[in-house]
């Protein structure tokens, strides 16, 4: 299958984030690059106790995209149990909603607002999938904003391209794959075969960097 490409790790957020990346070391051997580039603001009015999560805007050509990265991100984000999970309700129409999101290439973050404050949340999460391509050596590029009810701040966001062609990327896989091979019967190499299995890994990454 023909990829989309070359991705690039920098400039994928459009919704208007600043990242604030701490380097340190010395310039000879600087940091490795991390998987997950993101960014954390102290939530206003203290911890965050209900989250909406939306369904993943799809930008790629595959319909299942956004279909496979919702289930793994709830399912990464259950796990943790940083704040309850809420979905949207069965009489929203999450696809017309989804679609009057994006005005001029920009976030509607004033609809996400009135969405959370309806529903009694106190943030609201919305995914994009940007790039999708569930086959060895699998490709995923995926980016999640975290929106505050009160004020309608950006309290997260956090985007990754996930390719396997990069060996990084693969080894990262491989290992977290084994860290649950008990629960399989199947060896780490599951998650390059996988589609869902490998928006696991990235998702993990993602949700690993919340607040």
């Amino acid at each position: 299958m023909k990829r989309r490409g070359p991705w690039s790790r920098a400039g994928l957020l459009g919704v208007g984030l600043a990242f604030a990346l701490l380097t340190g070391g010395c310039a000879s051997a600087p940091a490795p690059e991390p998987l997950v580039r993101s960014y954390v603001a102290q939530p206003a009015g203290g911890r965050l106790a209900r989250v909406l999560l939306l369904p993943a805007r799809n930008e790629t050509a595959t319909g299942a995209a956004s279909r496979v990265v919702d289930r793994a991100l709830a399912l990464e984000l259950l796990r943790r149990q940083r704040f309850e999970l809420v979905q949207l309700p069965p009489d929203v129409d999450a696809d017309r909603f989804l679609a009057t999101l994006r005005v001029r290439g920009r976030e509607r973050t004033d609809a996400l607002v009135r969405l959370g404050r309806s529903l009694g949340v106190d943030a609201v999460i919305a995914p994009v999938v940007m790039a999708y391509d569930p086959y060895d050596p699998p490709l995923l590029a995926v980016r999640a904003v975290l929106i505050g009810t009160r004020d309608g701040r950006v309290l997260w966001g956090a985007e990754g391209v996930f390719d396997a062609r990069e060996d990084r990327v693969r080894r990262a896989a491989l290992s977290f794959s084994a860290s649950g091979a008990k629960r399989s019967q199947h060896g780490p190499e599951i998650v390059l075969a996988s589609g869902q299995q490998y928006a696991r890994f990235a998702c993990a990454q993602l949700a690993a960097t919340l607040p």
